[in-house]
């Protein structure tokens, strides 16, 4: 819909006319995509029906002034009923006429009641005074109340539709909120943008799992590293980056991939934003530091670079993890996340039944560092490499694993399902066998632990060498 909609009920042009829309959405299901869609019920710009029926003065549908303190545009009046009324329709509507998967909704902090906030209202003038950041960001039963009754329409439609909320709020609030089956936005961007850059401070990434983001249910929140409202890491990396980083590409794209691995191994949902997976480096702001909303540069030319290739086989091999053993991501699986250390290295355990699952990485810029394991995972010797950073060689010795600077890597047991190959014992050995490397060329011989593509004849796997 847009961050300054007009037309509740209608696509943008640039999606073409309605049935092209359908088509689109028709088309992104039979690849297994879902599509969810950015609701924004806070604001609208000054073209829609209902704001140029009245003066503002006289409107009943919106507010002269916010009286939450992150007004944008022209603020929906929240208490009146033909207001929310509306929004009800307007969901059930895509969900009905387009098929859409679900929405997430911008913005929640707005959508309480117009007093809940503490603020003070001016009949005369349809206004409310200065809001307050406190007010508005104080636990709030309205919001709730609102969230859980919008819920049930979309539930009346489609019970499994996804329900996002971008409230940003305390955990007490979103606890709420998740009690009804919501989901819950979190932003991990600056710890993701330290640790990217190659920074100690602040660059904790336990937040990525739900119970260490202030005891948030898990399960209930959809983490991030980037998104539309922040800045790219690879631009922070490029402008900002520690020594040993700024001015080395393939550092960068590393340490990239080892944000990924820290987010993706950890539980519950996370996203991608648009080419996070391609180490896109264009910045999202405006030189007064603002939003940029322009559309994004579309980078499918990273993938010639060696390393942004590589970058993006990463977030191939960790994603086919958790599609391949979704039991070990869910809430019932056992997680060890010790994701705030530096010079000793991080980890996750997980564990379901005899699956064990462990991701070992090393923050630091310029040194080696071997990670423990813990008895927890199980014999040492018994694991398996499943992924690792590009162009790395993790090794087990000595009960502990081997990382370069940077660098990532997850093992686990024999029953954890992953995206590399078993070569079968009947293998056509009459033919030779060729390597090639992850960007598709040959390559005369592999290095050992590198992940490589294996041709004999007519069978191509993929394997660790």
């Amino acid at each position: 819909m847009g961050l300054q909609p007009k037309l509740l009920l209608r696509t943008d042009k640039a999606y073409g006319a309605p049935d092209d829309y359908r088509r689109l959405v028709d088309e992104c299901h039979s690849r297994g995509l879902a599509v969810v869609l950015d609701v924004v019920f806070n604001q609208t710009a000054g073209l829609h029906p209902w704001y140029l029926m009245y003066p503002m003065v006289l409107s009943k549908f919106y507010n002269g002034t916010s009286p939450h303190a992150y007004s944008v545009l022209n603020d929906w009046n929240q208490n009146n009923e033909l207001v929310q009324r509306q929004f009800k329709d307007v969901l059930r509507y895509w969900l009905t006429e387009y098929k859409v998967d679900g929405f997430r909704f911008d913005l929640v902090k707005g959508l309480g009641d117009n007093d809940s906030y503490g603020n003070t209202y001016n009949e005369a003038t349809n206004t409310w005074g200065t809001p307050s950041g406190p007010g508005t960001d104080a636990y709030n039963t309205s919001r709730i109340a609102r969230m859980a009754t919008i819920h049930a329409a979309v539930r009346d439609v489609d019970p499994t539709a996804y329900f996002i909320n971008e409230d940003l709020a305390g955990a007490e609030e979103e606890n709420a909120l998740a009690s009804d089956g919501d989901l819950n936005w979190a932003n991990i961007n600056n710890p993701a943008c330290q640790f990217a850059m190659g920074y100690e401070e602040n660059s904790s990434l336990s937040r990525f799992f739900s119970p260490s983001d202030g005891g948030r249910m898990r399960g209930s929140t959809v983490s991030y590293a980037e998104s539309h409202d922040e800045e790219r890491m690879a631009y922070k990396q490029m402008k900002y980056g520690a020594n040993g980083v700024k001015n080395n590409y393939a550092m960068r794209m590393r340490r990239l991939g080892s944000v990924a691995a820290q987010m993706l191994m950890t539980p519950g949902p996370h996203m991608i934003w648009q080419f996070q997976e391609f180490g896109a480096n264009q910045t999202t702001k405006n030189t007064d530091g603002s939003n940029n909303t322009n559309p994004k540069l579309v980078v499918w030319n990273n993938l010639n670079n060696a390393n942004n290739a590589g970058l993006c086989q990463t977030y191939r091999d960790l994603l086919a993890l958790r599609d391949a053993n979704p039991e070990l991501f869910g809430n019932e699986s056992s997680a060890t996340i010790l994701l705030n250390g530096w010079a000793e290295g991080r980890s996750i355990l997980l564990s379901y039944a005899d699956k064990k699952l462990l991701l070992a990485v090393n923050p630091l810029v310029d040194k080696s560092i071997d990670i423990f394991i813990p008895s927890e995972a199980g014999d040492a010797s018994s694991l398996r490499l499943l992924a690792a950073s590009h162009n790395t060689s993790p090794a087990i010795a000595n009960g502990s694993i081997a990382l370069e600077p940077g660098a990532f890597a997850v093992y686990g047991s024999e029953d954890v399902s992953s995206a590399i190959d078993e070569i079968p014992s009947d293998y056509d050995s009459a033919y030779p066998i060729i390597y090639y490397n992850l960007q598709g060329r040959q390559i005369a011989a592999p290095v050992p632990g590198q992940i490589v593509i294996r041709r004999q004849g007519t069978a191509a796997y993929k394997v660790i060498y």
